[in-house]
């Protein structure tokens, strides 16, 4: 009996192991394909959103050496507002160095949202706030080049790609959703739509090399400044800012 509590002991050691990783582990970034629960996000800022830098390895900006970039920064202007993408509890407001000032809020079923680099935050720890809140306002707080938002999602402890989930196709007019794997969703209803409108949702990369994101409905391709689009719009530049133009008399 001794023996066989001992093997027993031996396997749940680990297996904690090897689900939790030694520690200092960084856990591995999950996959929007393997998330089963629902979670429909409003965006974390109010004005259009430009990715300035991806989520993933990158070459930081700052420490001039390729690191992990654990949420995705957001182009955002001073004292822009911000939002929390779902109803939940504010479970951490802090600041540091590098995340400068921040604020943490863990949603249902496992889902936590992240926002870094705030010039000032307008909730505190064990509030409660519902989806589309202003929680702060955005800043260059702590190690950054400039005004930005890094907004950072997880799930069940596993870092979340944000852009994955926005650009999933499954999107709504609000936010994006990842839907549950087991349950269908409600019909919409019976009334006749207008065809949906091509949008820009996407704008990265430096100049000779934009990649610029144009939806409609659920389809999302990628082009350039000047490429036409869904057959009669044109992606044009205005200043700073890109735009579509509808083409007359398109074939």
């Amino acid at each position: 009996m001794t023996l066989w509590k001992g093997c027993l002991w031996g396997v749940l050691i680990c297996s904690q192991w090897a689900v939790a990783g030694p520690k200092g582990h960084k856990l591995k970034p999950a996959s929007a394909q393997h998330v089963s629960r629902q979670i429909s996000l409003a965006p974390p800022l109010l004005i259009p959103m430009q990715v300035t830098s991806g989520f993933g390895r990158r070459f930081h900006p700052v420490t001039a050496r390729y690191a992990e970039h654990h949420g995705t920064d957001f182009q955002a202007p001073m004292f822009s507002k911000v939002a929390s993408v779902q109803d939940g509890t504010v479970t951490q407001v802090a600041g540091d160095p590098i995340s400068g000032r921040y604020l943490v809020i863990t949603h249902k079923n496992g889902w936590v949202s992240k926002y870094l680099h705030l010039s000032s935050i307008k909730v505190h720890a064990r509030q409660k706030v519902s989806k589309g809140d202003i929680i702060a306002l955005s800043g260059a707080s702590g190690r950054t080049t400039g005004p930005h938002l890094h907004f950072e999602l997880s799930y069940n402890g596993k870092l979340i790609n944000p852009a994955t989930l926005l650009f999933s196709g499954k999107s709504g007019s609000s936010g994006f959703t990842v839907a549950p794997a087991n349950e269908t969703q409600p019909a919409a209803p019976a009334k006749i739509q207008p065809p949906p409108l091509p949008r820009i949702v996407l704008v990265s990369g430096k100049a000779g090399r934009m990649k610029i994101g144009v939806k409609k409905g659920n389809k999302l391709i990628f082009a350039q400044p000047g490429d036409k689009v869904f057959n009669n719009f044109r992606i044009v530049s205005r200043g700073k800012r890109y735009a579509l133009e509808k083409i007359l008399n398109a074939s």
